[in-house]
């Protein structure tokens, strides 16, 4: 896309803007490794020009002049975040920065099956496509209303929608924020308060909800293609054979993984569809890939203070001292689903191994406001986080983990994009033992495996 002066102006509407510069990714967010969080994106020499071609997603800086056409030096955009440094701003005017995303329908079609799958089906690149539009729903009509409920995520100066052309965002830059490709003990506390706050917004609105042309969360089975009556089963036993040893304790472990897979094969469309269920206590706006790599922590976030948002009637969640709540980013894959899926995957894609899954399911259960919390009972949460899990494993097994190995996971460490369990050996093997634990015990998997087996006797 060309980005000119003079549509800047249009989309923040200032008048003394006269200059503009690109930073496209990766630039324009630094990540930093758990061990040493703070560090922030390079600062890159920025040349200004009338008009810049951009790559889709990054970085644009604004150059501002006075309302006498020289340099305005000691100031700063109110609502738009000053990104250079106090010398730069010396010497160039007032500099500011937005962030914006712009795709064509074609290119998304394109990147996907360039990057993603080259032998994809439409209705993947489908789902694709309707999840930018989602994005441009979120952004263009619930922004305001979620920020209002105390939900952090960058404000929008623009969004662009036309059907079967393109999608074009312009939302406010966060500078001085980082991505970081894992999170602490302290940070999944965070982070779990911050989607505690998202779905509180929105528990039981309909009038939010029903924006949405299709469902949250990429993985789940009506945006995938279908799963053959035995590709769980022995995508799970590769797996284990590719990944355990031959000890004692290692044959236990792939014994039990082969009974387990079998009956996955024979719950698994039961278990997408109770997450599926239109019941109101459980559906709330999931974003859909909850996961570290689309959390901004400022780095300043370690001090700790009381965050409280709002739900949908004005009612106060629960509020404690934590630590600073990350900014949401990246709702493409935003809609209507049920909570337990953007907390089972937050918990699945981005904590540490030996996270106590059950505390922080309590914590956010906590956080609810009180309506919210009687109509979803912890037990059931518990419950359904659990189901949530199982369903997301599906989506590993019939995807990437075909084909994986330890080999491929150490290569992909330093990926933070990939979740935890895609490139850590040790998340693997955890999320491979949760897997069995709640196929032999979650009531509504021996539910479903019950009314399975009924159906293959009648058969």
């Amino acid at each position: 896309m060309r980005l000119t002066v003079a549509k800047a102006r249009e989309i923040l509407d200032e008048p003394t803007i006269d200059g503009l510069a690109f930073v496209p990714p990766p630039q324009q967010y630094g990540t930093a490794p758990a061990e040493t969080h703070g560090e922030t994106a390079a600062k890159v020499p920025l040349v200004f020009a009338d008009e810049v071609e951009t790559t889709g997603i990054g970085v644009v800086h604004l150059h501002y002049r006075d309302e006498h056409g020289s340099p305005d030096h000691g100031t700063q955009q109110d609502d738009v975040n000053t990104d250079v440094s106090s010398a730069q701003a010396e010497e160039t005017g007032r500099v500011a920065a937005m962030f914006m995303k712009w795709t064509t329908v074609e290119g998304i079609r394109a990147q996907y099956r360039t990057h993603h799958d080259p032998e994809a089906s439409e209705k993947k690149v489908d789902a694709r496509v309707a999840a930018h539009a989602s994005e441009t729903v979120l952004y263009g009509h619930l922004a305001p209303t979620l920020a209002a409920r105390g939900v952090c995520l960058p404000a929008p100066h623009a969004v662009e929608a036309v059907a079967e052309s393109h999608f074009g965002l312009f939302l406010e830059y966060r500078p001085n924020h980082s991505v970081h490709p894992g999170l602490t003990p302290t940070e999944v506390e965070a982070a779990v308060s911050a989607l505690a706050c998202l779905h509180s917004a929105c528990f039981g609105d309909a009038t939010l909800l029903d924006r949405f042309d299709q469902r949250g969360c990429f993985w789940t089975s009506e945006k995938q293609d279908p799963i053959g009556p035995t590709e769980l089963s022995e995508s799970w036993i590769g797996f284990a054979a590719r990944f355990y040893g031959s000890g004692p304790e290692d044959e236990a472990a792939k014994a039990a993984v082969a009974r387990a897979a079998k009956r996955l094969d024979a719950v698994h469309t039961h278990v997408s569809g109770h997450l599926a269920s239109d019941e109101l206590a459980r559906q709330t706006l999931c974003h859909g890939d909850f996961k570290a790599a689309n959390l901004l922590w400022s780095d300043g976030h370690s001090a700790a203070h009381s965050q409280k948002g709002t739900g949908p009637e004005g009612e106060a969640n629960s509020a404690k001292s934590i630590t600073a709540r990350p900014v949401i980013i990246d709702f493409e894959w935003a809609g209507p689903g049920a909570a337990a899926q953007d907390l089972a995957y937050l918990l699945l894609s981005s904590s540490p191994v030996g996270t106590h899954w059950p505390m922080h399911v309590a914590a956010y259960h906590a956080l609810l406001p009180p309506s919210s919390r009687a109509r979803y009972p912890l037990e059931i949460l518990q419950c359904d986080v659990e189901v949530a899990t199982l369903d997301i494993f599906r989506w590993l097994l019939a995807s990437r983990w075909k084909r994986i190995t330890p080999e491929v996971m150490a290569a992909d460490g330093a990926s933070y994009g990939r979740v935890l369990p895609n490139r850590s050996v040790p998340h693997a093997l955890d999320l491979s033992q949760r897997a069995v634990a709640i196929i032999e015990s979650n009531p509504v998997v021996q539910t479903a495996s019950t009314v399975a087996g009924n159906s293959q006797r009648l058969q």
